[in-house]
Parts: C-alpha cells; structure tokens; sequence
C-alpha cells in the first residue's frame, strides 16, 4: 500500500507534516484544528477514489481569514497495512 506525505500551510505559523497512509488523514487533520469548515472526507475519498498517486493540493479559504493549504505526495516508499 502507497503512504503518503502530507503538510498543512497556514498563514503566519510554521508547517504541520505528516506521514501515512490516506485513510489516517481525516484524523490527522482534525487533530490540527484548523479553522473553518473543510471537507476533509471528501478530499481523501477523491484521493482514494481515483487511485492518486501523484502531488495533490487543497486551498482553503484562498485569501480569506480561515485559509491554509495542504499538499500530499506519495512517500518513496510502501508501508504495510494495518
């Protein structure tokens, strides 16, 4: 199974990365409380949907008080599954 790298940007504060596969990303992501409301399931069943396996990007909110980004990319290397 593919794991991906994942990193959240924010306006003003440093980078969160994370590591694993696309399934522990929902969670990863409420862990980070980010503000506003995203559709958070809905990114990582598109990734998981179409089989991505190349770099993904999400705005947030783009120039709005609530923006951040996230940006995936797959590891170099496979990890087993759970």
């Amino acid at each position: 199974m593919m794991a991906h790298i994942w990193t959240v940007f924010r306006p003003h504060r440093e980078p969160l990365t994370g590591f694993g596969h696309l399934a522990e990303l929902p969670a990863w992501l409420d862990g980070c409380r980010l503000p506003g409301v995203a559709p958070v399931d809905w990114i990582v069943d598109v990734l998981l949907g179409e089989e991505h396996t190349g770099r993904f990007s999400y705005i947030h909110d783009e120039a709005g008080p609530d923006e951040w980004r996230l940006v995936t990319a797959p590891a170099r290397r496979r990890v087993k599954a759970v």
